[in-house]
């Protein structure tokens, strides 16, 4: 899997050693939008229940679930996924549940190429330039 990894990606703390859920949405954003085809994400976020994230608002706390939710969403692979709950406090704020994922980003128009091959297959002996026509469109995909 290393082979395939794109980049780290180091996302800055504020001071109070956390960042805003707006801040910490941009930077997942960005890290799936410069990630390349079948690249990976490996992300690690603390999470908790909407009680918990309601008594610390400041701080960016994803609900369980959610991470997962953003990557499903837009189509990745989740390779590997895990959530834990109610963990003895280790930081000074008490938060220490969290979630964490490792998701490889698709390849763009897999279908779509997959659909002119067979349609070129189709053609391949009966349309021999309309077949070249669909391997050249399949070829800048």
């Amino acid at each position: 899997m290393p082979s395939k990894l794109c980049g780290i990606a180091q996302v800055e703390m504020t001071r109070s050693g956390m960042m805003n859920w707006t801040n910490v949405s941009k930077a997942l954003s960005e890290m799936q939008r410069i990630t390349k085809q079948n690249g990976y994400n490996a992300v690690k976020v603390y999470a908790g229940t909407p009680s918990e994230i309601a008594f610390r608002p400041k701080y960016s706390i994803f609900n369980f679930g959610e991470l997962r939710e953003i990557y499903d969403s837009i189509g990745w692979e989740i390779l590997e996924h895990d959530e834990r709950h109610d963990i003895p406090a280790s930081t000074k704020d008490g938060i220490s549940s969290y979630s964490r994922i490792i998701a490889r980003k698709p390849e763009k128009n897999k279908e779509q190429k997959l659909e002119l091959l067979r349609e070129a297959e189709y053609y391949r002996r009966s349309d021999v330039e309309h077949y070249e026509y669909l391997m050249m469109l399949l070829s800048k995909l």
